[in-house]
């Protein structure tokens, strides 16, 4: 078993931020990790009512870390632009490493 910095408790890659992510439900488009937010599935709140990201999501670990990603957007003129989403970590998928490097 790998150290716990290197992976999650599911043996997935520990992502980082800056690193290139693909997303299960939407395969095509390559996101960009952004934050992590420390913060379980069952616990991250959606919008202003009791909804939980495990409730929108779940086919996926509720105890499954919450990471802050950027959609593309070619025609941005900034990060700032960007659509920025939570999502659980079982979600994604690494694609590349922005600090290179495949642990």
């Amino acid at each position: 078993m790998a150290s716990s910095d290197t992976t999650t408790p599911d043996d997935r890659p520990r992502l980082r931020v800056g690193d290139h992510v693909r997303d299960r439900e939407m395969p095509t488009q390559t996101l960009l990790v952004l934050e992590h937010t420390e913060i379980p599935a069952n616990e991250y709140p959606i919008g202003m009512g009791p909804a939980t990201s495990a409730d929108v999501h779940p086919e996926y670990d509720p105890t499954s870390e919450i990471l802050r990603v950027a959609y593309p957007n070619p025609t941005a003129p900034s990060v700032s632009e960007l659509i920025i989403a939570p999502i659980p970590r079982a979600r994604l998928e690494l694609v590349t490493r922005f600090h290179g490097g495949h642990d």
